[in-house]
């Protein structure tokens, strides 16, 4: 069973009635399938094998009696400058989603723009590889209304890029930890965004600044607290050596969360190219 659904990109569900494996060995047998997904919200990994042919929390398999629904798909400019809402394929399940995971192959973008991407999706609570993209120039009301989120993870993107960030958390009201590498730091120029953080009344910097509404422009989107300056809107986590420019104190417990099911939405990349 080597590869046997080995570059199956297009591949989402594999549908199985009553099936126990008797396989012995079978490696990277779901290599490439970036859009598999099993009946419990299981999304295989590059190495997986045999072992992953069942019904369980990591398992490929769907039952079709008690599989998940896919309730919506599409497809969107990845480098668009979207400038309302509405456009989005899973616009109509804003109030259903809760937890959000930007896929790997998001990385085969050179650019990205997230404008209004989760705009008023309430229900969100846990979003996922933010890291994944690339190039990322606007983020223009990306979260903005996402009234679940009380932290966010954006380990991994690098803001180098970044052009527009107005309103990009407007509206996250319980939005208390904004997760970065700690070398984070935005462009000198060419950087803009008004109210990034309007009326987040919960957010709390790493070196324990509140918010404010003076605070809540663009300006304010570094980490809080490195070199002994105040008034950054970031909490950052890191492995490095160095990390210890946060107070020990500010430090929320953060473990692995793994949020898929009948209420997530997967944003992969698609093989045409924008």
């Amino acid at each position: 069973m080597n590869q046997m659904f080995v570059s199956c990109p297009s591949l989402e569900t594999i549908w199985a009635d009553g099936f126990t494996s008797s396989a012995t060995s079978g490696s990277l047998m779901f290599s490439g399938c970036s859009r598999l997904v099993g009946g419990q919200g299981y999304v295989p990994e590059q190495m997986d094998n045999h072992n992953e042919l069942n019904y369980g929390v990591d398992g490929v398999l769907t039952d079709p009696e008690a599989g998940r629904e896919l309730v919506s798909s599409g497809l969107l400019c990845a480098n668009a400058r979207y400038n309302s809402v509405g456009y989005q394929p899973w616009y109509d399940h804003r109030h259903d989603v809760e937890a959000v995971e930007i896929a790997a192959d998001m990385a085969t973008y050179d650019h990205v723009n997230t404008n209004y991407w989760f705009y008023g999706h309430q229900s969100i609570t846990d979003v996922t590889g933010m890291g994944n993209l690339c190039g990322v120039r606007e983020m223009q009301h990306t979260f903005n209304s996402c009234e679940g989120l009380t932290e966010i993870d954006l380990s991994g993107l690098d803001p180098s890029s970044l052009e527009d960030l107005a309103y990009t958390f407007g509206g996250c009201g319980s939005l208390v930890t904004i997760w970065a590498d700690a070398d984070w730091a935005l462009p000198s120029s060419g950087v803009s965004g008004f109210q990034t953080f309007y009326q987040c009344a919960s957010l709390v910097g790493g070196a324990g600044t509140t918010y404010a509404s003076s605070r809540a422009g663009y300006q304010y989107m570094r980490i809080d607290g490195v070199g002994g300056a105040r008034g950054g809107a970031l909490l950052f986590w890191s492995n490095s050596a160095g990390n210890d420019a946060m107070p020990s104190t500010a430090v929320p417990y953060r473990g692995q969360r793994r949020h898929r099911g009948l209420s997530s939405l997967r944003i992969p990349s698609h093989s045409t190219s924008f």
